[in-house]
């Protein structure tokens, strides 16, 4: 996450400035301390990103985030 972005996910060109970081476990508690170094990965199969009707009806159904035009900015294909 970084200032000023309107994703959580995507850095701005340019962007200068401290970048941060939000840990949720679900499963299993934690502890992160100066210096640790975390990683995440995720094994999909098949097609595992929607576009931008179906994450509209997504929200639409679900409420994905605390807004009613939600900026899909071109859905989930990167």
């Amino acid at each position: 996450i970084v200032d000023g972005a309107q994703e959580f996910d995507k850095v701005p060109a340019g962007y200068n400035g401290p970048i941060y970081l939000e840990v949720s476990p679900r499963t299993f508690p934690i502890v992160a301390r100066a210096g640790s170094r975390l990683s995440q990965i995720r094994f999909r199969t098949g097609r595992a990103q929607l576009d931008e009707t179906e994450l509209t009806a997504l929200h639409a159904s679900e409420t994905l985030v605390a807004s009613d035009t939600p900026n899909i900015s071109g859905g989930g294909i990167a």
